[in-house]
């Protein structure tokens, strides 16, 4: 989740899915209430100097660390307007 003006009137929150429906990240039963098999253990978000947002995490199934990005948005860091539009990936680009 991304928030741009947080402290507007009205700021903005905006969540993307990381993983494509068909290509779950885990399917242990409970995830949500539970660390679902180590998944938070790993999480970490940093803004590049263009303004992205980036994600690691762990993908539980394919036991391997993970990144991913929004591939539009608004730019993060200085001048505020729109990122670049980045191709989306997919479990290829993994």
């Amino acid at each position: 989740t991304v928030v741009t003006d947080a402290f507007g009137d009205a700021p903005l929150f905006t969540t993307v899915q990381i993983n494509a429906p068909d290509d779950p990240i885990d399917l242990e039963e409970g995830c949500g209430y539970n660390r679902c098999g180590g998944l938070g253990d790993f999480l970490d978000m940093s803004v590049d100097q263009y303004g992205r947002p980036w994600f690691s995490l762990s993908h539980n199934l394919q036991d391997i660390g993970i990144f991913a990005t929004l591939t539009e948005g608004p730019v993060l860091r200085g001048n505020t307007g729109p990122l670049k539009v980045m191709p989306a990936g997919g479990p290829e680009t993994l």
